[in-house]
Formats: C-alpha cells, sequence, structure tokens
C-alpha cells in the first residue's frame, strides 16, 4: 500500500510556487511508487499571501493533493512550529530572507531534515569567503535523515541526462577545452557568483576534477578561469566560466563546438551549433539554426521525485562540494579533511 504523507513548501512565492504545483499534481497512475500527498502546506512570510494560493492550486484539474492549507513561516521559530504541527515527510525550503538572503536554507534545513527528506534550493548558503557556511553543511551529517537531504540543480538533471548519451560522453572525454557562459537578469547585483555560479559547476562536476585558477568578478560580469582534471583519464585542460547579468544565454562550448541549453516550461532543450562560443550574443540569436541532441523533462520535477523516492540528484555530499566551490570562488583557499 503507498504512503501517504504531508509535505510543507516553505517560500511558496516566485519559484517556490513551482515546488507546490508540482507536489499538488503528482500523477499516481503512472508513478505508483511515490508517497501520496495528504496535506500540502504552503508558506509565505505573510498569511494574506499565503491564504490565496491553496484555491489556485486545487483549482487545476490535475491536483491530487488531498488538502491545500496556508501558513506562514517567517523565522525559524514559526518554521519549528509549523513542522511540529503538521509533521511533514517532505519538505521543499524554496524561501530568501531580506537580511539573511539564502543563509535562511542552512538554518531551515537543519530545523526541517529531522522530519524527512528536504529539497533545499540553491545554494545551501550564501559564500562569502571565509568558510562558515561549510561548517552548516556539513553538520547535517550528523542528522538522522541526512541520506535524504538533496539540492535543487537543474543542470545536474540535464548533464545527468547527457552522460547516459555515448555521443555525448565521449565529447567531455575527448574535451581539449572547456568554456561556459551563464547569463540571467538577478536582482542582487553583489551576488552574481552566488547566484548564477552552481549552474555551470553542476555541468561540469560528475566529469571533471576542478581548481579554481583565477576570479574577476564585477557587479555585472564575472570571469572564473578553472583547470579541469578527467577523473578517468587524468588529462588536464583549460576551463572558463563566464556569468553575466544580463540576458538569457546559457551554453557550453567544448574546442569548436556548442551546445545551446533552452528552458521552457516543459523542461531544457539542448541544442547543438558547429561554431565556437566566442560569440555568445550572436549564437544566442542563431539557436533556431542548430541541430536539437537532447530533451530533458522538466528538472525541478525530476529533482522532487526523486528525493520523494529518497535518491537525491544532488545529495548531502555533493551539496558541500558545490558550498565549497562557491567559498573558493570568494577566496577561501583551506583544505577541507
Amino acid at each position: 500500500m503507498t504512503d501517504k504523507i504531508n509535505a510543507l513548501v516553505v517560500g511558496a512565492g516566485g519559484f517556490g510556487e513551482h515546488h507546490a504545483r508540482i507536489l499538488s499534481c503528482l500523477d499516481y497512475q503512472a508513478q505508483p511508487d511515490l508517497p501520496i500527498i495528504d496535506t500540502l502546506a504552503v508558506s509565505r512570510t505573510r498569511m494574506a499571501s499565503a491564504e490565496a494560493m491553496p484555491e489556485t492550486l486545487s483549482r487545476d484539474d490535475r491536483c491530487t493533493a488531498s488538502r491545500i492549507v496556508p501558513v506562514q513561516i517567517d523565522s525559524v521559530i514559526r518554521l519549528q512550529r509549523v513542522l511540529a504541527e503538521l509533521t511533514p515527510q517532505f519538505i521543499s525550503i524554496c524561501a530568501r530572507d531580506r537580511q539573511a538572503g539564502d543563509t535562511v536554507h542552512a538554518a531551515y534545513a537543519s530545523a526541517a531534515l529531522p522530519y524527512g527528506a528536504v529539497l533545499c534550493e540553491k545554494p545551501f548558503s550564501e559564500a562569502t569567503g571565509d568558510g562558515r557556511s561549510l561548517m552548516a553543511c556539513h553538520a547535517l551529517f550528523n542528522e538522522t535523515n541526512a541520506s535524504r537531504f538533496g539540492l535543487e540543480l537543474p543542470m545536474a538533471v540535464v548533464v545527468r541526462n547527457m552522460l547516459r548519451s555515448e555521443r555525448l560522453r565521449k565529447w567531455f572525454a575527448r574535451a581539449g577545452q572547456v568554456q561556459i557562459v551563464w547569463a540571467a537578469d538577478i536582482r542582487r547585483k553583489n551576488m552574481l557568483i552566488n547566484d548564477l555560479a552552481l549552474h555551470p559547476w553542476s555541468l561540469l562536476h560528475p566529469v571533471f576534477e576542478i581548481s579554481v585558477i583565477r576570479v574577476k568578478n564585477l557587479q555585472t560580469r564575472a570571469r572564473i578561469d578553472l583547470e579541469l582534471k578527467n577523473r578517468r583519464s587524468g588529462r588536464r585542460i583549460d576551463g572558463r566560466i563566464t556569468l553575466k547579468n544580463s540576458g538569457s544565454f546559457r551554453g557550453i562550448g567544448i574546442d569548436d563546438t556548442t551546445i545551446v541549453f533552452e528552458s521552457s516550461a516543459s523542461g531544457v532543450k539542448l541544442i547543438r551549433l558547429a561554431q565556437p562560443l566566442d560569440n555568445a550574443s550572436r549564437i544566442a540569436h542563431a539557436r533556431t539554426a542548430g541541430q536539437a541532441v537532447l530533451q530533458v523533462e522538466n528538472p525541478l520535477a525530476q529533482n522532487i521525485l526523486a528525493v520523494l523516492r529518497q535518491r537525491p540528484v544532488v545529495g548531502l555530499r555533493d551539496t558541500c562540494a558545490s558550498q565549497l566551490f562557491l567559498e573558493r570562488l570568494h577566496g577561501w583557499r583551506r583544505t577541507i579533511k
């Protein structure tokens, strides 16, 4: 018999609304192994904002949650009260605090993990270059449900699908140089690295051992020079990540070939272009002339389903590795033992 569970979305505004919608519309006929959501609680920092969501979600013809309720969470103390009352076995953490930023993810995850599986929006915590964020990350290893923690990295899902393709695996293995351009319009002008760097990092992580060589960080643009060591062959190559606070172009270039990532409501499409990545703006307008090489179904949904099945795509060990990468981009150089 399929288990029934309660679920909680902490911070169901903005991107958290997508978490809530997916959880409220789970298809149990297509995926009978999933636990059934009995009560789904959706939180905002103000109760008035939270109260509008249950009706909106329930009107969807695909809604399968038995009950959707609003709750107010604006602090760790309020979260602890909701957790004690609802006892959710699945918690999505999507909140961002006005003062603490994404550092609130670490505090909320620590409170939530004893209750069940946790899916946390990236990053796990703000990185500042002093290594402090790693202490909170490593502390989660002591929790009972440490193996059920997942970090929501959409490109980790994409690259997992890429590496199932023999052609794309060989493309990575033979690489002589790797470049990634990642652009988005972000509101926090001084948080370019914390907001964007984990997307390209997660594209590289399964294949390469990454060493940070130098970082040039401006408010609207950052360049990160890397040394990439192929874990299988031991070959060392140059890598570069360019982050931009403008536009929407996202692509990876390996030698003279480029793959562009196009996101939509249904998922991510990978389009191969027979030209280098150097002129990203020109390539962005030429995407339709490329060859589609892979279609990846909604990565967020895949991350949610993986954590519901207690097999997170990005587990706690990789979450700590992602946090270490961010700290090193901010100048931290100590070694983790």
